[in-house]
């Protein structure tokens, strides 16, 4: 589970500064890297997110971010989705 997650995201619902999930960076900086588009497009809005599991501690306590134009980035390794089965 990722600490960091669950700080980062109390850090931004309590005070508003914008804060950085180094590991998702180093993932950007890798080649051939696997990520699993979901739906193609384009959107603007605040990066939020985090490890899944640590997320599901914090959903609806003061400590996630309240705002509803989210970008949302999951990240769990142990969990394997299946691009057909998303609607």
């Amino acid at each position: 589970m990722s600490d960091i997650t669950s700080l980062l995201n109390a850090i931004y619902a309590k005070t508003g500064l914008i804060t950085f999930h180094s590991c998702i960076f180093k993932g950007f900086l890798k080649k051939n890297t696997p990520w699993l588009t979901i739906r193609k497009g384009s959107g603007t809005g605040i990066l939020v997110g985090g490890n899944l599991t640590s997320l599901s501690f914090i959903i609806d306590t003061a400590y996630f971010p309240k705002e509803n134009n989210y970008v949302l980035f999951l990240e769990d390794p142990s969990f394997e989705i299946k691009p057909d089965t998303v609607k």
